[in-house]
């Protein structure tokens, strides 16, 4: 009794130790499984960065495009405004010699005049009565003053062509460093969407290491599913095989209570059968030898061995013990073929016939057992016995 108790106790703990080494596994599944989800997440995050990235990189490519389009379009309007600017310093040039070279003839014509208004002054004191020569003069004189007044006008124009050539150059100067500064702005700006592009070409291709290390988390996490699957079901299998042996396990049990109840009830009989054997055995001989008693006693001990050993070895079949097969013998059923051949009707009367306690057992598959038995197919008996709980 006490080895039973270990025994359930054993398939207790191994039930115990299945269940929570199933439900740790259950766990790490479901762990394994979200990892995977947040992985999977992060991935998806990953390759969103990373195409938002290269959107970012290719418009700051295109920006980049433009600012060197536009600094292309300032140098080429620096070189207009410095081209303006030489023309305007050129026309300066050509004013003021036109200015000077008026001057100096304002200055010749100033000094004719005062040359001729002397000659004037001197002709009208030394000949009065000279109207022609007074009126030659006098025309000479107004000549003078018209070529003076025309040298003037020719004066005050080159000044006013200086100044305007001078303000030319003034603003074409300014649009030279107008033209400038824009041209350093899209240097600064070229340089900035180089490095906007440098970053988001660094951004892409982190992306695409956090991308692939995801990858490689998801894969990894699907390898522990799979492991912790695996784990599982060697468990169930585990757990199936703990039943039947537990199964196996009740089957002994019950056999070997029933063998324990047979063999109290021998044990209650056996006294009266030796008392009325001794009161009709004659007395031996006291010098004799006491040969018949010994070999009363050995035959007494060996007749269960001798009927359970002729023929077959029936316990082989599930459900059959080795008192159930003496009955069997005795009846006439000492092979796997003649039990084969039995009816179940007849054996359950054997059993009935042998007691309350042989009663209780079901020889519905003894003789598909005994015929599998007969023909050697042990592989198809254990498989048939895998799927029987005391021969049912």
């Amino acid at each position: 009794m006490t080895w039973l108790i270990a025994l359930i106790a054993l398939i207790t703990g191994f039930i115990i130790g299945w269940w929570w080494t199933r439900r740790s596994m259950t766990v790490q599944a479901e762990a394994a499984e979200q990892r995977a989800a947040q992985a999977t997440t992060a991935r998806d995050d990953a390759l969103a960065n990373a195409v938002q990235a290269d959107g970012q990189a290719a418009a700051a490519a295109k920006r980049a495009d433009d600012a060197t389009t536009e600094a292309n379009a300032a140098r080429a309007d620096a070189d207009a405004a410095q081209t303006r600017a030489g023309e305007a310093e050129a026309a300066v040039g050509a004013a003021q010699s036109e200015q000077q070279a008026a001057s100096e003839r304002a200055d010749e014509a100033v000094a004719a005049r005062d040359s001729v208004q002397a000659d004037l002054d001197a002709t009208t004191k030394r000949a009065d009565g000279a109207e022609s020569a007074k009126a030659d003069v006098q025309a000479q004189l107004d000549k003078c003053q018209a070529d003076s007044e025309a040298a003037r006008g020719e004066a005050a124009a080159a000044t006013s062509r200086a100044d305007e050539a001078e303000k030319a150059r003034d603003a074409a100067t300014a649009a030279a460093q107008a033209a400038q500064a824009d041209l350093d702005a899209a240097h600064a700006a070229a340089d900035n969407a180089r490095a906007h592009r440098e970053a988001a070409a660094a951004a892409a291709d982190s992306a695409r290491k956090e991308a692939e290390a995801a990858k490689a988390e998801v894969q990894s996490a699907r390898a522990k599913a799979d492991s912790a699957r695996s784990s599982l079901e060697a468990a169930k299998a585990d757990a199936a095989s703990a039943r039947a042996d537990a199964a196996t396990a009740k089957q002994a049990a019950e056999s070997a209570r029933a063998d324990a109840t047979e063999a109290r009830s021998e044990a209650e009989t056996a006294p009266s059968e030796s008392v009325a054997v001794a009161a009709v055995a004659p007395q031996p001989d006291a010098t004799a030898d006491p040969v018949g008693v010994t070999a009363f006693a050995a035959v007494d001990e060996t007749a269960d061995d001798s009927a359970a050993g002729a023929g077959d070895d029936l316990t082989r079949v599930e459900g059959i013990g080795p008192k159930i097969a003496g009955l069997l013998n005795d009846a006439g059923f000492p092979t796997f073929a003649a039990l084969a051949a039995a009816e179940v009707s007849a054996i359950s009367q054997i059993l009935e016939d042998a007691g309350p306690r042989y009663r209780m057992h079901d020889p519905g598959t003894w003789p598909q057992q005994a015929d599998l038995a007969s023909q050697g197919r042990w592989d198809e008996l254990d498989e048939l016995q895998d799927r029987l709980s005391g021969g049912r």
